[in-house]
């Protein structure tokens, strides 16, 4: 995602979705916001990832 974001380009008329672990959307976010994709059109599932319990 971060090459994506690094092209460059003018990301202003687009819209972005996101999902994975916190630290990587708002990875994500800033980078886009760098390329003028207005916050509003910034989608985003952030969730972490944990083991089954035992029993589970």
């Amino acid at each position: 995602m971060a090459d994506l974001a690094a092209r460059g380009e003018d990301f202003s008329a687009f819209d972005v979705y996101v999902c994975g672990p916190p630290a990587m959307v708002r990875a994500a976010f800033a980078a886009f916001r760098e390329q003028g994709l207005d916050e509003a059109r910034f989608y985003s599932d952030a969730f972490e990832f944990q083991a089954p319990k035992s029993g589970d």
